[in-house]
């Protein structure tokens, strides 16, 4: 039997049945020798929670404690595989933050289970693509170890964690990484899912799940490596930890899949200020708020936008914030006649006048210890579910009262204020303790390039016009994007356009002289290898344009020009130089290649061929059906796909020495 007297990290365990316990656990641990069962209890655990007490034999209380399967209990350890861990027993065993889910599948009867694994992250999902790009997971080994990954299953489900397994063999080198695309996990494409029940992919527009889970070579799940909760993203964009490898989820500023994250999207309307914590006077709750500001030079709408976590309020439809401007939440609605007297409390409290903008008020309050704020805006409907919005994390604020977070807000007077609005708001760096201003945000924002643009120069999109203008908006290359340092290039980086690259667009927020921009403040060079420093001046670049606003979020927009076929069949590195007009504090670098009648048609190379010439002509567009801008066969851009493309693909034909 069990000796009932237990000797300092001994553990003993109580089962509900003895047969059905050693059938799924066996008799043994493995290390640790045989699993020390005590007995079996009557009735079972409550799956929703329930109260459990531990006494001495003489009645005495040992533990008495309540657990849950909501709030911030553990979700994993509700019917999906883990068991409930304390993390402390010397801590509170009613606090869902004491306890954690176990690391291993069914739990550690017996032993001390190994805690969070950290091995192998999700470190990068795409999870809402365009053609012909798909949704993608990639994985990263933080560590100085290869690890083996082969037999691990990935999944989107917590019912069904059993969906794609990875390859055996698939060995992650220390600091490396993998990804696999919907060709890996939805190779279906979710035809007749009845046929193909493990095949997913992932859902942008309601944020998704993704679970890694270690097996046996056999099939059988023994750990839960990593799961993420991934957020609703945007079209086109990923979703990625930052810092990179180990901190949160967050909307990423680029794609960056089967490389290292390159950090978080900043928005341009933030969370510029809370006041968390006014102090004990009496209603010090009502005094309050939370700033948001628009570093926009654009009014901003903010119809759907909402704040949520810690606080909840709904803007109403056809709320404004103006250009370089603020607008304060507070806890009450300060339009009510009821609240009047609270109103004038709360303005003479922060020495504002009725000029000062504000609206509410929110659910809920901000928690003096920190807590999370999130602000999130409206993306773009669903094609096949419209009506719906995707809510998009603008700005996400996770503050503490302790340091390194400034400590002098929480209750001495002070307000959490930022300092820029172009810094990372979960980074503690990016506030300071300051005197409460709501209404008022020094914001003094650095120069940055916040959009890059291949666009189709003197073709039907633009009105077949060589000249700079508006209308060049509407030549833009919606599915591509620059290739920046360190990733791999796709079909996306580079275009089929018959008259090469004749054309760019660089947003630029904040340049320090706008006016003052030229084609000195950059530099182009070509060519088709792995060395950028060997690679050719590009010159007879044509003076450049620039609209002022007219770019992503109002940033000055400049419209880069070459002739037709300056540059073609070849790779493009373009450099926006730093400091001079731009303002930038380092160049910022990013390539756009040419590859003329190349239709995307395989993943690994970018051979021009027959398969291109065919594929115009199986895909043809006619006056009365015209091509869209990112037809992958109108290779000319004049918005059909005839003949005159096959002539194209067939005139550029290349092989694995001369293609891009």
């Amino acid at each position: 039997g069990i000796d009932r007297i237990l000797d300092p990290g001994e553990a003993v365990v109580l089962v509900a049945d003895t047969d059905a316990f050693a059938l799924r656990y066996g008799d043994s641990a493995g290390v640790n020798g045989p699993i020390p069962v005590a007995g079996s209890y009557t009735g079972q655990l409550n799956n929703g929670g329930e109260r459990i007490t531990l006494a001495e034999r003489f009645g005495a209380t040992i533990v008495d404690f309540t657990y849950d399967n909501s709030g911030a209990w553990p979700g994993r350890a509700d019917d999906t595989g883990s068991s409930l861990e304390l993390i402390d027993p010397a801590g509170d065993y009613n606090d869902s933050e004491n306890w954690r889910p176990s690391t291993e599948y069914g739990g550690s009867p017996g032993r001390q289970g190994v805690g969070p694994m950290t091995s192998v992250v999700v470190n990068e999902v795409a999870s809402r693509t365009t053609s012909p790009d798909t949704d993608a997971i990639e994985l990263f080994n933080p560590t100085e170890t290869e690890i083996d990954v082969g037999g691990w299953y990935l999944s989107d489900s917590a019912g069904t964690l059993k969906k794609f397994r990875i390859p055996p063999g698939t060995i992650l080198q220390p600091g490396g990484y993998v990804y696999y695309t919907e060709d890996d996990f939805n190779p279906s494409g979710g035809v007749d899912p009845l046929l193909h029940p493990n095949d997913f992919a992932l859902n942008g527009p309601h944020g998704d799940d993704v679970w890694l889970t270690e097996a046996t070579p056999s099939g059988k799940l023994i750990a839960f490596a990593d799961h993420i909760e991934v957020p609703p993203a945007d079209v086109g964009e990923t979703i990625g930890r930052w810092p990179n490898g180990e901190g949160n989820f967050h909307r990423m500023s680029g794609d960056t899949i089967g490389a290292e994250n390159v950090g978080p999207r900043l928005g341009s309307v933030i969370i510029s200020e809370l006041h968390y914590n006014p102090g004990d006077a009496l209603d010090a709750d009502d005094f309050e708020f939370v700033e948001i500001y628009n570093s926009n030079r654009e009014p901003v709408d903010l119809t759907d936008w909402r704040l949520r976590k810690g606080v909840g309020f709904d803007f109403d439809p056809g709320t404004m914030i103006g250009p370089n401007s603020t607008l304060v939440v507070i806890s009450f609605n300060p339009h009510k006649i009821e609240n009047a007297d609270r109103l004038a409390a709360f303005r003479g409290a922060h020495s504002i006048d009725p000029s000062v903008p504000l609206v509410g008020g929110y659910s809920g309050k901000l928690d003096n210890g920190g807590e999370r704020v999130q602000l999130q805006s409206p993306g773009d409907e669903p094609a096949d579910e419209p009506g719906y919005i995707p809510r998009l994390v603008e700005d996400d604020v996770r503050f503490d009262d302790v340091d390194p977070w400034p400590t002098e807000p929480d209750g001495t007077g002070s307000s959490l204020t930022r300092i820029a609005s172009d810094t990372w708001g979960t980074d503690p760096a990016s506030w300071t303790a300051a005197t409460p201003t709501p209404g008022t945000a020094d914001m003094a924002a650095m120069s940055e390039v916040v959009g890059r643009h291949v666009f189709y120069n003197n073709s039907h999109f633009d009105g077949n016009d060589p000249a700079a203008a508006a209308a060049d908006d509407l030549a833009i290359a919606v599915d591509k994007r620059a290739l920046l340092p360190g990733q791999t290039a796709t079909w996306a980086n580079y275009t089929s356009y018959s008259l090469g690259i004749n054309g760019l667009m660089i947003d630029l927020m904040n340049p320090t002289d706008a006016d003052g921009l030229s084609t000195a403040d950059f530099a182009f060079a070509v060519g088709n290898n792995n060395t950028p420093s060997t690679w050719t001046e590009a010159t007879a670049v044509l003076p450049i344009e620039v609209r002022k606003g007219a770019g992503t979020n109002g940033s000055d927009r400049v419209t880069i020009r070459w002739g037709d076929n300056a540059i073609e069949n070849t790779w493009l590195q373009v450099t926006v130089k730093a400091g001079g007009h731009t303002g930038l504090i380092e160049d910022d670098i990013f390539y756009i290649g040419s590859a003329i009648g190349e239709s995307g048609n395989h993943a690994s190379n970018t051979i021009v061929n027959a398969t291109d010439e065919i594929a115009a002509r199986n895909f043809q567009h006619g006056p009365f059906n015209q091509a869209a801008v990112d037809d992958p066969y109108d290779y000319d851009r004049d918005r059909l796909v005839n003949g005159t493309d096959q002539i194209i693909a067939r005139g550029n034909q290349t092989n694995p020495l001369t293609m891009l």
